[in-house]
Formats: structure tokens, sequence, C-alpha cells
């Protein structure tokens, strides 16, 4: 019956974090998505010797919070959470590396690579990576780029095909570019999946960003929270769900959010 109940919570919260304009960003946090921090430094050099990409990110503060039972009832766990995603599209990321290379052949080879030489780069910067979509925040691993598909390639749609260039502006407003490669990205029970590379953003790091000196530390600043920041955060939270119109959810089903967190008993461990 407690599991029963805790699902019901959590079914409860989350239309609740819906009303406060959360969003999950593809993982199982919620997310205050139009407060991102933007992190950006100057460029390193590729393996190729090129200038790289400007690493630049964006960093989304959100909370991890979980109902749970304890010996006074049901209980909000709630902790900080921070998503990262990339500040440049996988076409922006997809260009780059297309120019980097060309311009590595003309110095080295004087020649264009050819268009099975540019597809292999392509596949080892790319395929294995994990990006979200743009139009509904879900994560996707990328297992091929496809240079041979553009938006003007179709899909069965309904009763017929339809073209990605229709489908996104169709449903999702999106105006799309002609000129880029579809992802191939599998998911869950759909096996055909491809994404155009315009609507992806990569997570994760790239190499060459790890080892920015001024990038890392500005990167470790936004991850960590001291314990102020916390309670400042999850106080933001509470006050979200007292609120009578963001917490409107949780008030139809008879839910009501204590305006002070729960106090334990605790001990101090010896250093």
């Amino acid at each position: 019956e407690r599991s029963v109940a805790l699902q019901c919570f959590t079914w409860i919260f989350e239309r609740a974090y819906r009303q406060m304009q959360l969003r999950t960003l593809g993982g199982r946090g919620w997310y205050l998505a139009d407060e991102g921090q933007v992190l950006s430094v100057d460029p390193p050099e590729t393996s190729l010797g090129l200038p790289s990409l400007a690493p630049r990110v964006f960093l989304y503060k959100g909370f991890a919070a979980a109902s749970a039972y304890v010996a006074r009832g049901p209980c909000l766990k709630v902790d900080i959470s921070v998503r990262l995603i990339q500040g440049q599209t996988v076409l922006d990321t997809l260009s780059h590396f297309r120019d980097c290379l060309r311009q590595h052949y003309q110095q080295t080879y004087s020649r264009e690579p050819s268009k099975e030489e540019m597809d292999g780069f392509l596949q080892r910067q790319i395929a294995g990576r994990t990006c979200m979509s743009r139009h509904n925040q879900i994560h996707y691993r990328i297992q091929k780029v496809c240079i041979d598909k553009d938006p003007s390639s179709t899909f069965p749609f309904e009763d017929g095909e339809i073209t990605y260039l229709e489908y996104f502006q169709r449903r999702h407003g999106i105006v799309l570019q002609q000129q880029q490669p579809l992802l191939y990205c599998p998911f869950r029970a759909k096996a055909e999946v491809y994404l155009p590379a315009e609507v992806a953003f990569l997570t994760g790091l790239d190499d060459e960003w790890k080892s920015n000196k001024e990038f890392s530390q500005g990167l470790w600043k936004g991850l960590r929270h001291p314990p102020r920041e916390h309670w400042q955060l999850q106080g933001k939270l509470m006050r979200g769900l007292a609120d009578p119109s963001d917490g409107q959810a949780l008030r139809e089903w008879g839910v009501e959010i204590a305006s002070s967190p729960m106090k334990v008993r605790f001990g101090q461990l010896e250093h």
C-alpha cells in the first residue's frame, strides 16, 4: 500500500512541477529551464592542431525530489541537481569538424578529403555521444551520422509519408535548414528514429574542453553549491509548491507542504 501511495504522491508532485514551469531536460530531476547559466571561454586547439569549438555549456539548476515514507508519514526529499548541456547544436559541431578536416587535408595533402574519409572522421567524433533534442528535451544516443540523409528525406507518418522539413514545421513550429545530416538515434522500441542535427545538443564535455584549466575551474564553480545556496534553492521549490497558483495540483488532492523542513536528530562524527 505504501508503494502505491508514494507513486500517487510522485504523480501529484510532477503535475505541480509542470505548473511551476519546471522541465525534466531528459533526466529524472526538474530544472529551471528559463534560468540557465552560460559558461564559455576561448577555444583550445584540436588534436589536428586547429582551433576547437569554444567551450560553451548551459548549466541548469534544479531539484532531484522523491517521495518517501518516514515515521511521521509521507515526506518529500529534495536535493539540488545541475544539468549540463552543450551550447552548440550538433550541426554546429559537425560543421566545425568538417571545416577542420578540410583545412587539415588542404594543408597536408593539398586536396579535399573523400566522402568516405569525411564520413569516417565525423563518425569517430560524434557516434556514441548522447544528445538532447530541442523540441521535447528527450535524451538520445547517437548511433550514426547519416550524411546521405537530410531533412527533405521522408518517413511514414499517419497514412502516408512526410519530410522532416514538413514534420518539424507542422508539429513543432521549427523551420529547418535543408543542408544538414540526420542523426540515427534508435530510441527504446522505436528503431527508426532520425533527428536533424540542428535540433540536437550534445551532453557531456569534449576531450579538449576537459584540459582547459579556465573552463574546468568555471565549471566546477557552477556545479558546486554551498549549504546556504542549497537552502535557498530548496526554499524556492517549497515556496512554489505552497503558492496558491503554482501548487494548485497539490491542493486539488488535499496535499499540503509544511512551511519549514522536518527536523531530525543527528550526531557529529569525530574527524
